[in-house]
């Protein structure tokens, strides 16, 4: 057992063990480790590679080696982020659908990486059994009705990438209303081209929901989500204003692709996007001027991604 301090609960120690070390080098929030500590992959301190041996979930640390390689990893991950408590419950102002707050539990799972050259050349790939990575939260929601459903896939749209461009699109407007510190502080379930592109039918089908939960303060959050539970429907508003005046194509860092997109906002409709937001401020003719589908920057999909969503309980 390799002797560490004392650690926050959401902090992981990076030790190096190079030459019989017990060095810890580093540490890093939840929230980064998915995409830097996993077994076999490269981990980068102060410019220099480390082979990580061992990622313990449970105690909360990675035990690396100094090595001289000259290929990094990329990460091959899935993440998704689930309400299990309702704390507070209101109905929208212009049409009759809640929105919810409370408890979240976001799992992330490594499932393999590349091995990528300095070019940038895929060289291997490499599957692993890493355990899930589990972060709770606080969080903000929206079930989608099924006739909103039925109207963007009637309509021939990506109700996947409506969702995620939704998303986005909130997460960038928030500090025209919000005090936020830095755009990591809160966060969505990003849709992963890998699995929505794909065209063999998923296991992995996620609800109908829309979704932005607290990246920093642990179980408490940091308190953004309950500011958007408070102002949904002004934020919504202009999240909505900007992405129909925005005059880019099929979305962009000025309307309603992410900034810090961990899927670099591939997947995204910007049409669907606009029908979501219209639908929840009650405008009447969501269609209106939006063409049918699918959109010019996706594939045609030919499997179900999305699903209705499932009834999460009510705290006591």
């Amino acid at each position: 057992m390799v002797p560490i301090r004392a650690i926050d609960e959401d902090t992981f120690a990076v030790v190096d063990i190079s030459g019989g070390r017990q060095e810890v080098i580093e540490t890093l929030e939840m929230s980064r480790t998915t995409f830097t500590l996993y077994e076999g992959g490269i981990f980068i301190h102060q410019g220099l590679p480390y082979l990580v041996k061992e990622f313990d979930v449970n105690d909360k640390f990675a035990l690396v080696e100094r090595v001289n390689v000259d290929w990094t990893t990329s990460q091959r991950d899935y993440t998704d982020v689930d309400p299990v408590l309702i704390e507070r419950v209101r109905a929208l102002k212009f049409v009759d659908i809640p929105i919810y707050y409370g408890n979240i539990v976001k799992t992330s799972v490594v499932f393999g990486f590349f091995k990528v050259d300095k070019r940038g050349k895929i060289l291997d790939t490499v599957e692993v059994n890493n355990p899930p990575v589990k972060y709770k939260s606080k969080g903000v929601w929206i079930d989608l009705p099924t006739d909103l459903v039925n109207l963007l896939k009637n309509h021939e749209l990506n109700l996947a990438g409506a969702i995620h461009a939704v998303e986005h699109g909130v997460m960038n407007i928030l500090p025209r209303y919000i005090s936020v510190g830095n755009y990591d502080e809160i966060g969505c379930e990003c849709k992963a081209p890998e699995k929505e592109f794909a065209h063999r039918q998923t296991q992995r089908r996620r609800p109908a929901r829309l979704l932005l939960f607290d990246t920093k303060g642990g179980k408490q959050g940091n308190g953004l989500s309950s500011r958007i539970f408070a102002c949904a429907e002004l934020i919504l508003q202009e999240t909505l204003k900007i992405v129909e005046e925005c005059t880019c194509p099929y979305g962009c860092p000025l309307c309603c692709a992410g900034m810090q997109c961990t899927e670099n906002s591939l997947v995204l409709s910007k049409d669907g996007c606009r029908v979501i937001l219209r639908y929840l401020l009650h405008d009447p003719t969501p269609l209106d001027g939006i063409p049918r589908g699918p959109e010019g920057n996706l594939p045609d999909i030919d499997i179900e991604t999305v699903v209705p969503v499932q009834n999460v309980g009510m705290s006591s």
